[in-house]
């Protein structure tokens, strides 16, 4: 008698919707633009296929600049596009089997709120293969919205694609081998530590010099077949736009009977190049173009926050 019960109540139980209640879905908020985010160097990359083997690749660049008190927005456009061919064909813009094209301009008439950006672009200035120009849309008037990943959705007729902040803050390298009058091998290498917060920089150069004997005779200054000097400045410095100033704030140099005396200009005023991956500084006659070392963090950045994983 009391099993029939016990059984009457658990159907009753399941059929009037007894028990622990559910929890409702949590809704997020939508993301919003922040205007002091919105400053800064953004760039987007597009890859796909306008028509049958025929691969598009488009990247974009914007400088933007926020004003937060009349909620204005300025800034510039470069954009890079490229047409390739599949099976070594031709393309029928420009009857080559590649085709590449450039555009600049600058924003105006932009204003943004916390849930979209709106600009349009000035003249547009385009060089390259402009009989292809057709297979990169775009319109004169654009707009962004934010998403979760902290970036924009960008749409500009009918060129759509996501924008990433992107920061100078890696390290840089620049490699170079050479023979000296002697015959031994120099080989040099400098590492730029840099860290950008805001539109400051601060950082260190490492300047390594290797000098490798190739005629078996041992250097004086330590008995041996090889030498190496090394020396590090500290840097402050300053972007603005793609445009970078550096100042040696101070050095120190290793030392020994081997030690040199390797300095770096007092100010270097160069120029990032997100395109190319490069920084372009005036170290040497002629200039220096260094690349960042992928996945290496800059002596001095902070360190990157563990993704949060919910319990099983």
């Amino acid at each position: 008698m009391l099993r029939a019960r016990t059984i009457g109540l658990m159907v009753t139980i399941l059929l009037f919707g007894g028990g622990c209640p559910k929890r409702a879905p949590v809704k997020r908020p939508p993301p919003e633009l922040d205007g002091a985010r919105l400053t800064g160097v953004w760039m987007g990359t597009l890859r796909d296929q306008p028509a049958p083997g025929v691969h598009r690749e488009v990247r974009v660049i914007y400088q933007l600049k926020a004003h937060i008190a009349t909620n204005k927005l300025t800034g510039t456009l470069a954009f890079r596009g490229a047409l390739t061919t599949a099976y070594r064909g031709q393309l029928l813009c420009n009857r080559k089997p590649r085709a590449e094209l450039k555009r600049a301009a600058d924003i105006t008439h932009g204003n943004f709120n916390p849930h979209q950006a709106r600009w349009t672009l000035g003249e547009v200035k385009q060089d390259g293969a402009k009989h292809c120009a057709f297979r990169f849309p775009m319109a004169k008037t654009c707009t962004a919205q934010p998403l979760r990943d902290r970036g924009i959705g960008l749409r500009c007729g009918g060129l759509k694609l996501s924008l990433q902040p992107v920061v100078i803050t890696g390290v840089w390298a620049w490699n170079e081998s050479h023979t000296d009058q002697a015959g031994d091998t120099v080989v040099k290498r400098q590492r730029f530590h840099l860290v950008q917060r805001g539109l400051d920089l601060t950082g260190y150069a490492d300047d390594i010099r290797v000098h490798l004997s190739k005629d078996g005779q041992r250097y004086r200054c330590n008995g041996r077949m090889r030498y190496t000097q090394q020396s590090r400045h500290r840097l402050t410095g300053r972007l603005s736009g793609l445009a970078i100033r550096l100042r040696v704030v101070s050095t120190l140099r290793q030392r020994g009977p081997c030690a040199g005396n390797h300095t770096l200009p007092a100010e270097l005023v160069g120029a990032w190049k997100p395109f190319d991956g490069q920084l372009e500084l005036p170290i040497a006659q002629g200039g220096r173009k260094l690349h960042r070392l992928p996945g290496l963090l800059p002596v001095g950045a902070p360190r990157p926050r563990r993704a949060h994983t919910e319990p099983k």
